[in-house]
């Protein structure tokens, strides 16, 4: 029999793993509520294309930091944001989407199988839900041989490549 060249598998948290979706979308809504009143804004539309605009353009550059996105909006308007209170709406934020995510059905049966076979790691930003959320759910946290806090200890987010050589090399296997 040959030599095995599948030796781990490695998972992300958020929207793998877990179900944030609902969480994502209520939290999204409250804020731009909350932003749009404080602006004393006319119109809908326009905030919300506005916003949008804005939060694909953080998308892109992988910024998870909402507080700056925020910041960019109220710029976007000529205003100066209360930078507490965006700190605030962020911890907010994190917290709705930590309160509404789940495990997917299937996720702990399906790590439960691979567990025998395979070394399993889990790489997962830090900002957002990460570290946060991974310790409500110690029936998926058990499975993994190591965990990788991107954005902790000097470990860059992903897609970085550091975190990923850092699970590695805690798994003891080499990149090549």
């Amino acid at each position: 029999m040959g030599k095995r060249i599948i030796k781990a598998i490695i998972f992300d948290l958020g929207q793998t793993l877990v179900d944030s979706s609902k969480g994502f979308r209520t939290a999204e809504k409250e804020v731009q509520k909350k932003i749009f009143h404080e602006l004393d804004l006319e119109s809908w539309d326009d905030f919300i294309l506005n916003y949008r605009k804005i939060r694909k353009e953080f998308q892109y550059s992988n910024n998870v930091v909402r507080k700056v996105m925020w910041g960019k909006i109220y710029s976007e308007y000529n205003r100066k944001p209360h930078s507490k209170l965006l700190e605030k709406w962020e911890d907010n934020y994190w917290n709705v989407v930590q309160s509404l995510t789940e495990p997917f059905p299937e996720a702990e049966t399906v790590l439960d199988k691979l567990v025998y076979d395979y070394k399993l790691a889990l790489i997962t930003n830090i900002t957002g839900l990460g570290k946060r959320c991974l310790h409500d759910f110690p029936e998926l946290e058990k499975f993994f041989k190591t965990i990788v806090f991107a954005g902790e200890c000097n470990v860059p987010l992903k897609p970085d490549k550091k975190p990923f050589l850092l699970c590695l090399e805690n798994l003891s296997i080499n990149p090549g």
